[in-house]
């Protein structure tokens, strides 16, 4: 009996520590800061005159203030506001509660077997079309596109360890209180410098994830977009900083104490963008790789980007995220390949990561000599 007793206290515990990791992960701090627009080449190429008509009917592009249907990223307003209020649906609501479908009686019943039976036949082509397509990439997005405006949306996420997390959460934090997030050439000048802090953070490289979705029409690129956007800024509770539209909110956060079981922390930075250009992928956590794809990405102009969101965190200095948090939180980021980031080697005492070459240690000052076979970080 006594050992039932005992299963029960373990099952408690266990879930008293689930629900706390919960906790913790809810309270996590984050920042972000972005804008953008869609369909800025197809309403670019038209006259002038049909521009101006286009502004005034709902063109997606940079607003100047005006709160009418122009939907830009970065400001307040939502490009799912009116979905549910759309022509379209308003037709098809019509077309069920008003028009002539399924009345009682024999011909009427006959009339919902058949639409019953053809639901069906299209769920069984769905799920076959899909069982054949299994094998295909999974981060495949809409049919492919060959218009003259076609698009190309980007995810690329890195996880930076300890050492550089400082650095890299004060340059984010000072891009979007000063950053223009209201043209196309400050939102590529903000790529440019988000590009340069991750590459000087190169030797805290951790881990990192990519997804990469087109060509596609601006209207699939933008809900792409709002979809990556809004799954990298739910990952926390409360948004210490946002730079959209030309304005910077802030708030203070919660008032957090550090965990030592979580000691100096990570950070997460997702880059994510819209372009009108190829962005160039990698298959495998390279180093290598992954410099060229930031570097490719950092050459795009302000005519070549459609839309940035820069997300990461945490963001308070006191919000520790371990590595092993940082594994649970984004299960999809795969290790840096140790041996890809050349020269880098881990204290054997401080664990911190520093350049090979160096006599000691810049974090405590042990002799380097003693490090020189530390490939891979801790915990790998």
């Amino acid at each position: 009996m006594r050992w039932r007793w005992w299963s029960v206290f373990v099952v408690v515990l266990l879930v008293f520590f689930v629900a706390s990791d919960v906790m913790a992960q809810r309270r996590r701090t984050g920042g972000s800061f972005g804008g953008g627009s869609f369909g800025r080449r197809s309403s670019s190429s038209s006259s002038s005159s049909r521009s101006s008509s286009s502004s005034r009917s709902g063109s997606r592009s940079f607003g100047s203030g005006s709160r009418s249907r122009s939907r830009s990223f970065g400001s307040r307003s939502s490009s799912f506001d009116n979905d549910f209020d759309s022509p379209s649906r308003r037709r098809s609501s019509r077309g069920i509660t008003g028009g002539r479908g399924c009345g009682f009686g024999l011909g009427g019943g006959l009339c919902c077997l058949l639409v019953f039976v053809g639901i069906i036949a299209l769920v069984l082509i769905a799920r076959r079309k899909k069982g054949t397509s299994s094998g295909a990439d999974t981060g495949a997005g809409p049919p492919s596109y060959s218009g003259p405006d076609a698009m190309y949306v980007s995810e690329l996420a890195l996880g930076i360890d300890w050492r550089a997390r400082p650095e890299v959460q004060s340059a984010l934090q000072r891009l979007a209180e000063t950053g223009d997030t209201s043209s196309p050439q400050g939102l590529a000048n903000l790529l440019r410098e988000t590009v340069l802090a991750l590459r000087r953070a190169e030797m805290s490289w951790l881990y990192v994830s990519t997804k990469d979705q087109g060509p596609m029409a601006p209207q699939s690129a933008e809900t792409q977009f709002n979809q990556l956007a809004t799954a990298a800024r739910s990952a926390f509770q409360h948004e210490l900083v946002r730079g959209a539209g030309g304005q910077v909110l802030t708030h203070k956060g919660p008032d957090q104490q550090a965990r030592s079981t979580q000691g100096e922390g990570t950070v997460v930075v997702h880059l994510i963008i819209a372009a009108y250009r190829p962005l160039q992928s990698f298959e495998s956590p390279d180093a290598e790789q992954i410099r060229m794809a930031l570097d490719n990405r950092a050459a795009l102009t302000a005519e070549q980007l459609g839309a940035l969101e820069v997300v990461w965190s945490p963001a308070a200095e006191d919000d520790r995220m371990s590595s092993a948090e940082l594994e649970q939180f984004y299960p999809n980021m795969r290790l840096i390949d140790p041996n890809s980031i050349a020269g880098r080697v881990f204290c054997t005492y401080c664990r911190g990561p520093f350049a090979m070459e160096l006599l000691n240690c810049p974090h405590c000052g042990a002799p380097a000599e003693a490090s020189k076979d530390n490939r891979a970080p801790p915990g790998a």
